[in-house]
């Protein structure tokens, strides 16, 4: 059971970075549970991330999934100065693995990854690396992300997160979500 539940995960995880490197907006958000949490935490010390987004500093924290869908708002309307042109992304996930028994059916799964970035503009070439925390919700239509942590190792953290979501700094309110009514979400922490 556990090897074939890993498989489902995985194959999630997959989809996820293959979405992402596509510019597959719609279909990754649709990945995400709504009430999804999306936290990439700063480190406080050399080697210690921080360990509570409520009281500590993060480069980005959002509590639902709406956070993520103003980010696609702004990539796809063309207001975000830095993401024209887009970014070119290759994630490699790998080491992927169950981390303890499933939390309320929802299993938890580790992983490390790699991104490659070409910046079009600047003819340049980067790569970043790391590990998610997932944990994963099943639903109808099989699993869903409810809640990811991405922990950037390079030094330039603010740099590796604009590169892994093509996205530039800031998280002002859509006016796709006010329009929608959708709930504020909490600004990324500089």
């Amino acid at each position: 059971m556990d090897n074939e539940l890993l498989n489902r995960c995985a194959e999630l995880i997959y989809r996820e970075a293959a979405y992402l490197d596509e510019k597959r907006w719609s279909e990754w958000l649709a990945l995400y549970a709504e009430d999804a949490e999306f936290w990439l935490p700063a480190w406080n010390a050399e080697a210690n991330p921080t360990s509570d987004p409520q009281s500590q500093l993060s480069l980005i924290y959002y509590n639902s999934r709406a956070g993520l869908e103003d980010r696609i708002w702004r990539i796809q309307s063309g207001k975000s100065f830095a993401s024209d042109p887009l970014i070119r992304t290759c994630h490699m996930i790998a080491n992927l693995r169950l981390t303890g028994p499933a939390k309320e059916g929802h299993p938890c799964v580790n992983s490390h990854w790699q991104v490659y970035v070409y910046r079009p503009a600047q003819r340049r070439s980067s790569s970043y690396f790391g590990f998610y925390e997932h944990v994963l919700r099943p639903d109808p239509d099989g699993l869903r992300i409810a809640g990811k942590k991405s922990f950037c190792s390079t030094t330039r953290s603010k740099q590796c997160w604009i590169s892994i979501m093509c996205e530039a700094r800031g998280s002002a309110r859509s006016e796709a979500a006010a329009a929608r009514g959708a709930p504020k979400s909490q600004k990324p922490r500089s």
